[in-house]
């Protein structure tokens, strides 16, 4: 059986809605590399904030406004008591403990800003969004910094086996705190995403195994109508005069976001691909695959 992820919202400054997602798909944006020089804005826009209601939003950092804007979008005040929901970022308030930090160490502040210490904890945007909405739902962060995408692997692949719904946000926001070190060339980016996923569907997401070589999977991605996959795994791929015409890749638009898995999941459903799209996943020396059935 597989697992159906409905009511996704994204938030992103390259597409406005699922219409503009589709013509960039289609005029090859995922799957050429010559397109991707489009510099990403790393401000998020200012409309997403009129859905905050409350005098909590002055304090809100722009991970909790944007993982805000994405499940209010998503659950529409259509929220069941026993729905849990779950928040995948890697770095979570990063820019919230930059702000500390230089507080400390380059102004000299004695004492830390209120705000900016009670912000700094992984479950703050959800703090806020169940707080604002008066849900007592049980939440969590899941934030693993760079191994955030295994962990996600880890985490989906055994919980629908729960056989109940539930609802899945992730997102990052922009620092200063990443041009620090100047030896890790990883570009973070405010990109957001939820949706719902409902267990024990004839069609959706299923968890196909693990392979130390995709060459013992080329039946499999043979067979794909789609392929998505990690950035480097792409790049692989996309050599095979076979299947160059069928790779894409999350990467234009999430960057080094350690959810790329997330995106690349949700894609094929928020893009309406009928047929088989094989989910690649490269993590160190293995991959990990998914189908999704449309």
């Amino acid at each position: 059986m597989y697992s159906m992820i409905t009511n996704i919202t994204f938030l992103s400054s390259f597409f406005n809605n699922q219409i503009d997602a589709r013509e960039k798909f289609y005029k090859d944006f995922f799957n050429d590399p010559s397109l991707w020089e489009e510099e990403i804005d790393t401000t998020l826009p200012k409309e997403i904030t009129t859905s905050i209601n409350s005098p909590l939003k002055k304090r809100m950092s722009d991970i909790s406004k944007g993982i805000f804007y994405v499940l209010d979008k998503t659950t529409e005040g259509n929220i069941k008591e026993e729905d849990e929901i779950y928040l995948f970022s890697g770095f979570s308030e990063i820019n919230t403990t930059n702000h500390i930090i230089k507080s400390i160490t380059v102004d000299k502040d004695r004492l830390v800003s209120p705000t900016n210490f009670h912000n700094s904890v992984h479950n703050t945007p959800l703090g806020y969004f169940t707080i604002i909405k008066g849900l007592n739902n049980y939440s969590t962060v899941i934030s693993d910094g760079v191994l955030t995408n295994l962990s996600f692997i880890n985490f989906i692949k055994n919980i629908v086996k729960l056989n109940k719904e539930f609802i899945i946000a992730t997102g990052e926001e922009f620092s200063d705190f990443f041009l620090l070190d100047k030896t890790v060339n990883k570009k973070i980016v405010p990109v957001f995403a939820s949706f719902r996923i409902i267990p024990n569907s004839p069609k959706g997401f299923r968890y196909i195994g693990v392979t130390d070589s995709l060459d013992e999977k080329i039946d499999i991605l043979g067979k794909s109508n789609y392929i998505f996959s990690d950035k480097k795994s792409f790049f692989e791929l996309r050599n095979r005069d076979n299947l160059k015409d069928r790779i894409y890749t999350e990467f234009p638009i999430v960057q080094d976001n350690p959810c790329g898995i997330i995106f690349r999941l949700i894609f094929p459903i928020y893009l309406s691909l009928t047929g088989v799209t094989t989910i690649i996943e490269q993590h160190e020396d293995v991959f990990h695959l998914f189908e999704v059935l449309l």
